[in-house]
Parts: C-alpha cells; structure tokens; sequence
C-alpha cells in the first residue's frame, strides 16, 4: 500500500482493488498460510472430481523431460 491510510486500505478499497477484508495477513513471514489478505475466497469450498481415462495413452520419459 503506497500512499494510502493502511489502516482502511490495505484492507480493501474502492480506490485500490484489494478484496475487502478486516483482518491483514503477514505471509510466510509470520508463518501464516497464506501470503495475502484473509478474504471470502478462502472461505470457499471448492470441490474437484477426476475421473479415470483408461483409454488415455502415457507419455514416454522422453516426451515428459524433453528439452
């Protein structure tokens, strides 16, 4: 946050595109596990299926490690 109130700012803004949030995350730094403010996106579940494709062929070391 450069030139701006940190205490409201840096917590979101109409004027600076942070996600609105009330509390300020300090990073790695702090040991914390994320590097970003604390927002409703981490509030979301997201779920993921993947199914199995037997039919699909597996690449070569080759393939994979090519330059």
């Amino acid at each position: 946050v450069i030139n701006q109130p940190s205490s409201t700012s840096a917590g979101g803004s109409l004027f600076n595109g942070f996600a609105p949030t009330t509390t300020l995350g300090c990073g790695t730094w702090g040991n914390n596990i994320i590097s970003e403010n604390f927002t409703y996106k981490h509030m979301i579940n997201i779920s993921r299926i993947g199914y199995y494709l037997k039919d699909k062929p597996v690449p070569t070391d080759e393939a994979i490690w090519a330059d």
